[in-house]
């Protein structure tokens, strides 16, 4: 516990107090090659390239590095070139997985994950008044076709995908800034200024997350954008390739996040080899020849040739694959009831597990729907004794030891332990196991009246029933909701589980269908992004009409109760805040009004995240943060230092 509490107190120092100015400089991964122990040149590169070099099919290194590559210290050991990572996934959908092992955005957080570096970005400076940031890039930095990487692929992002209206009708939340998109200029190939309505207080905490993929091959896309190629030739190919409009086919060639269009460069460690479509059940990713990051002796990363995913169909696939060592890195979908399995199995398989400290809030999170149709459930959603009732009827503790074998912490929704904004009344508001206070509470509600099978009646006559929707990817998902259901019709509510496949249960939340929403309440070390708490997103686990509300500043949607608009105006307010105590203590204040009305309602969380590595893979911290906001994952480790030893 002190180990994690000293990497909260790192954070807040440093996740707030941006400097004015980055080069990069750090303890475990810098922007200058003068660390390394040689030169770019110096370095060593994989056999595989090595051999295309001496054909005369690929440049030498020192023409396909930046003339100031990222520097990447390594966790153990120089590695050795070759090798494939394997790891399973339990459906298509959760292919995404794949971009833990990618952490390359404008920003990131170091290794010990207490500081906020350049990564593709060289470095940035900002004005006196904060208002305006001059980002610098690597020169001589290349996509992974070997095309220049420049200013032009960030206005590109800029101006014509976020800028136009067609393809992002809803401007990201996190650039409004003061309410107004910021103008980019270009300076120079590798310098460009942005320049806000008023300071950004968390720009580089978005940097360091997947809002800062920033940039985008303009090269390649502009073949797909009319304000480039004849407009009627671009609509012709969306119709061909059997898509509504232009922008249909643009955010498909743009899909950079499931990464698996062959022709999309991209400044990742790995490239798609084989996708899903030519492999149902294997995606292969092959090493970019043109990655701009090299080892403290300056040899090119990444180590490891390939990047394997496995679809596995199950969960329960998977967990047995991990268990015999069939996958020799395996993050996300362990079930805690086999871990004694793991354990026993070690030697066979010949791995060892790791655990690291997560930033998930609540392994299954209850979300209320504020905006279902339905009249007569929203009126009570909408009432703060319901959702006090309904948290106080569910027995975490019993939670913990029948689903989580003791190993997690019966809690409230909120930020997790290793937070510097976590505080333990936040974490046990109405988290006690109390049924007969939640049976005073929905009295008092008014729904006194039961049908004849002892089920509360709505005000319409209707038995009370809610409909609890999940993706039920995960066992534990699905063993907790089974418990809660019976816990809720202990005080007179009938509850029932849909549990869907991920884009079936999304599709549902986003058409306003969905009822109670259960949610992985991940992003909790620190929540710039504070999706699991207050409803900044149009596609809300709160309810689409109250995220639309927000993201349309009030022209479409449903107005949110009072206290949940004071939430929303106090994330305006850090937004627009660079000074690191003020937004502490507007982060506060929202934890706050969350612990008091329970908009959405935590169960067990302060698990560690689970992993199993084989021996041979090496480079791998025994300890790591692993929470997306903070370091995607697996990310903050540095993936692309991994390697098999020989």
């Amino acid at each position: 516990m002190r180990i994690h509490r000293f990497l909260g107190f790192l954070i807040v120092l440093t996740v707030a107090a941006m400097p004015l100015t980055a080069s990069g400089s750090s303890d475990d991964e810098t922007t200058s090659s003068s660390s390394a122990a040689g030169t770019a040149t110096d370095g060593k590169e994989a056999p595989m390239l090595a051999q295309m070099v001496q054909q005369g099919t690929l440049p030498p290194l020192a023409e396909r590095l930046p003339d100031d590559p990222a520097v990447v210290h390594t966790v153990e050991e120089i590695g050795q070139y070759g090798g494939r990572w394997t790891f399973g996934i339990p459906t298509q959908s959760q292919l995404g997985v794949y971009s833990y092992a990618t952490y390359d955005f404008a920003a990131r957080w170091n290794r010990p994950g207490n500081e906020i570096i350049p990564n593709v970005l060289k470095g940035w400076e900002f004005s006196a008044d904060g208002k305006t940031a001059t980002l610098s890039l690597r020169r001589g930095m290349k996509w992974s076709d070997g095309h220049p990487f420049t200013s032009d692929d960030i206005l590109h992002w800029f101006e014509d995908i976020t800028g136009n209206d067609e393809l992002s009708p809803r401007k990201p939340g996190w650039l409004l800034v003061g309410g107004e998109l910021p103008t980019a200029a270009k300076i120079d190939d590798n310098t460009l200024r942005l320049t806000f309505a008023a300071p950004p207080g968390l720009l580089l905490n978005n940097f360091a997350t997947t809002a800062g993929n920033i940039f985008a091959p303009k090269h390649y896309l502009q073949q797909f954008h009319p304000d480039y190629a004849e407009a009627a030739k671009v609509q012709a190919a969306a119709k061909e390739a059997g898509f509504e409009d232009w922008t249909q086919l643009f955010r498909n060639k743009f899909n950079w996040y499931f990464a698996q269009n062959m022709d999309y460069p991209v400044l990742n460690a790995w490239v798609v080899k084989t996708p899903l479509a030519d492999s149902p059940t294997l995606t292969v990713y092959e090493r970019n020849p043109y990655y701009w990051k090299v080892d403290q002796e300056g040899n090119q990363l990444p180590y490891l040739d390939e990047v394997a995913v496995s679809l596995t169909t199950t969960v329960e696939t998977l967990n047995l694959k991990a268990m015999a060592g069939e996958f020799n890195f395996q993050m996300r979908y362990l079930s805690p009831a086999n871990f004694t399995l793991f354990y026993e199995n070690q030697d066979r398989g010949d791995f060892r597990i790791l655990q690291w400290p997560s930033g998930i809030g609540s392994d299954a999170a209850l979300f209320f729907n504020l905006s279902t149709p339905d009249e007569p459930l929203q009126e009570l959603f909408l009432d703060v004794r319901f959702r006090r009732a309904l948290s106080l009827a569910i027995d975490r503790d019993e939670i913990n030891q029948l689903v989580f074998d003791g190993q997690g912490q019966p809690r409230q929704a909120t930020v997790v332990e290793l937070s510097p904004l976590y505080k333990p009344e936040y974490a046990s508001a109405y988290a006690q196991h109390d049924p007969e206070e939640a049976n005073r509470l929905l009295d008092d509600i008014g729904l006194t009246r039961r049908d004849s099978d002892g089920y509360r009646m709505r005000r319409d006559g209707k038995t009370l029933t809610v409909l609890l929707d999940s993706p039920g990817e995960k066992t534990t998902t699905i063993d907790s909701i089974e418990l809660v259901i019976e816990y809720w019709g202990n005080v007179g509510i009938k509850a029932a589980a849909n549990h869907t496949e991920r884009s079936a249960y999304r599709a549902r939340r986003n058409a306003n269908e969905t009822q109670i929403n259960v949610w992985e309440m991940g992003f909790m070390v620190y929540p710039s992004n504070p999706i699991f708490l207050i409803p900044v997103s149009a596609s809300s686990e709160f309810g689409t009409e109250i995220g639309r509300w927000y993201v349309t500043n009030g022209a479409e949607g449903q107005e949110p109760p009072a206290a949940m608009q004071e939430a929303l105006r106090t994330f305006d307010q850090i937004q627009a805040t660079p000074d690191p105590a003020t937004k502490n203590q507007l982060y506060d204040r929202i934890l706050q009004l969350q612990a008091e009305n329970l908009w959405v309602l935590g169960m067990v969380g302060g698990l560690k995240e689970t992993l199993i590595v084989k021996n041979h893979l090496r480079n791998v911290p025994d300890e790591s943060i692993f929470d997306s906001l903070v370091g995607r994952y697996i990310g903050l480790t540095g993936p692309e230092q991994y390697f098999i030893r020989q």
